[in-house]
């Protein structure tokens, strides 16, 4: 907890200094506005930094349209706060949890990862609204074998297809993902020094299928932010969750193979879907929908 709260409160002051409040949730409200009139959301830029979300998240951005500019940000942290208190204690962890940095900075951002991870706790096929906040939501449910709220969400994205802007979008991927690297300063996860990407593979692949799931977006997905961290919560260990707090490139691959060997050493393996405990209060038997 001390860990936490010390990280937390310098990431705030920072924040405080040179950030704005809701900057993600603004941008993501702008992005939906310029698509909902029918021109190109990836154009929109604020203080020089580009929409760059694939276009399954402009359906969830357009929550946010009607709401005035400012009031975005509050939004999303105050859902994404409400949801993450719900999915902790769906896991049996403790309330100073919330205190978790990367979940800290994701609030201040507003960013609609701070609603991944209780959407994806949601049972049965609601967790597949968590792929249309973020694509790679899909990936811990693929893991999982969570196949129906991943058909369902395929489903939706094929009827949205036509409104989604997709040839736009795939038209412009290149320069798109440029600036998202631009942005994200090489990110967080391996792909920050690629001989750390096998070394990740390897980690998740010991540790167990479980735990892989949630620990596989921040420690492998291409230009992660710090935030996306938060996605790896249930599958963390404390001396783990020690490591992704802190805001340092590569970390999430450290930490993998932290969870890794207490994995090993507690004889869990790849097939494994019922984690041990690993030193942390124990999680339910059956997470909601599986």
């Amino acid at each position: 907890m001390t860990w936490f709260t010390t990280i937390s409160a310098q990431r705030l002051v920072v924040l405080a200094g040179t950030g704005e409040f809701g900057f993600d949730a603004r941008l993501y409200r702008e992005a939906a506005a310029t698509w909902l009139v029918g021109l190109n959301p990836w154009s929109v830029s604020l203080n020089d930094t580009y929409f760059a979300a694939p276009p399954p998240s402009l359906l969830v951005a357009s929550i946010l349209v009607p709401l005035p500019a400012w009031l975005a940000g509050p939004c999303v942290a105050g859902v994404g706060l409400a949801g993450t208190a719900w999915a902790l204690r769906r896991l049996r962890l403790p309330p100073w949890w919330l205190l978790f940095p990367p979940l800290v900075d994701g609030l201040w951002n507003g960013d609609l990862d701070v609603l991944l991870l209780p959407l994806l706790l949601l049972p049965g096929v609601a967790a597949g609204a968590g792929v249309f906040a973020k694509v790679y939501a899909a990936v811990p449910l693929a893991i999982l074998g969570r196949w129906r709220p991943l058909v369902v969400a395929l489903l939706v994205g094929v009827i949205t297809f036509p409104v989604l802007q997709w040839p736009a979008y795939l038209a412009d991927v290149a320069a798109i993902n440029e600036r998202l690297l631009h942005q994200s300063s090489g990110g967080m996860s391996g792909f920050v020094w690629l001989p750390l990407v096998p070394v990740g593979l390897f980690a998740l692949v010991v540790m167990g299928r479980r735990r892989a799931a949630w620990l596989s977006v921040p420690a492998l997905w291409p230009w992660s932010q710090w935030y996306y961290s938060v996605l790896a919560v249930p599958g963390l260990t404390p001396l783990a969750a020690a490591v992704f707090a802190v805001p340092i490139q590569g970390a999430p691959v450290v930490g993998c193979l932290l969870v890794a060997l207490q994995a090993r050493l507690a004889g869990e393996s790849w097939m494994a879907v019922e984690p041990a405990a690993l030193g942390r209060r124990p999680e339910p038997d059956r997470l909601a929908g599986e």
